[in-house]
C-alpha cells in the first residue's frame, strides 16, 4: 500500500530489563492508526504521553489546521484523540501547561514569526480542505537523515518557534525518562513513549547517548493511505 507509515521502535539496553517502545505520532491520521496504537498501549506498564495541559491560544491556528484535515476529500482522517487514562496503565504527562507555552512563545519568538504563523496556517488549512490531506502529508511528514532545502529555509525562519515547541518540550520528556530509568532500571518494565514524530528524534537521541539504549526492532503502522 502507498501512503504514510509510522514505525513503533522497540529500544533496549544491554542487561537492563527496563525497555521502551517509542510511538512517533502523527496528529491527524486514519482512525485505524489510533486504534492500533491504543491497543498496543493497553499492554504496557506505563505510558509517557505528549499533551499540552489546558488551553494555549497561541497555537490555536495549528489546531484549526489539523481540523481541516478531517474535512478534505479522500480517505477518512481524524484528529488524534486517544484517551490514555482509559487504557489501564498509569500515564505520565511531562508537558507544558497552555499558559507556560503561551508565555514562552511570547517571550522567545519574534512577533514577526508569530504573525507569519497566524497568517499562513489558515491558507494551508484551506488548501488541505479543498485538495485533500496528501497535499501536505507527502511533503512534510518524512523524517530523513538530511533536511531538504525547503525544510532548511523554514528552520532558519522559525528556529525560536521550533525551540519552544519541540526542543524545550523534549527536555521535559527526557527528564521524565531519566527519572523512570533511575527508579526502574532493574525492573522488568515496558514503558511506552507516545510523542509527535518530530519529538521522537530527540527523545531517542537522549536515550541512546545518555543510557546507551538501542533500537532492537520496529513495527510499521499505517497512518494514511494515498
Amino acid at each position: 500500500m502507498v501512503g504514510v507509515r509510522s514505525a513503533a521502535l522497540r529500544v533496549r539496553r544491554h542487561r537492563t530489563p527496563l525497555w521502551f517502545t517509542l510511538f512517533p505520532m502523527i496528529h491527524v491520521a486514519q482512525p485505524a492508526f489510533y486504534e492500533e496504537v491504543a491497543n498496543r498501549l493497553r499492554a504496557v506498564d506505563m505510558i509517557v504521553a505528549e499533551g499540552i495541559k489546558g488551553e494555549a491560544p497561541s497555537i490555536g491556528p495549528i489546531s484549526r489546521l489539523y481540523e481541516q484535515f478531517s474535512r478534505g476529500p479522500g480517505p477518512q482522517i481524524v484528529v488524534q484523540d486517544i484517551d490514555y487514562e482509559s487504557l489501564g496503565p498509569p500515564v505520565l504527562n511531562p508537558d507544558l501547561t497552555g499558559d507556560e507555552l503561551d508565555r514562552r512563545l511570547r517571550q522567545q519568538v519574534p512577533l514577526a514569526d508569530r504573525l507569519l504563523m497566524r497568517a499562513s496556517l489558515p491558507v494551508a488549512g484551506l488548501a488541505v480542505r479543498l485538495m485533500g490531506p496528501q497535499l501536505l502529508m507527502d511533503r512534510y511528514l518524512g523524517l530523513e537523515d538530511l533536511p531538504t532545502a525547503e525544510q532548511e529555509r523554514w528552520a532558519d525562519a522559525g528556529a525560536e518557534f521550533e525551540d519552544v515547541i519541540v526542543h524545550q518540550r523534549d527536555a521535559l520528556a527526557n527528564q521524565a525518562l531519566a527519572d523512570i530509568y533511575g527508579k526502574h532500571q532493574q525492573d522488568e518494565m515496558h514503558v511506552a513513549v507516545v510523542y509527535g514524530a518530530g519529538h521522537i528524534v530527540g527523545i531517542f537521541r537522549y536515550l541512546s547517548q545518555t543510557f546507551r539504549y538501542r533500537v532492537v526492532g520496529a513495527d510499521w503502522l499505517d497512518v494514511y493511505p494515498f
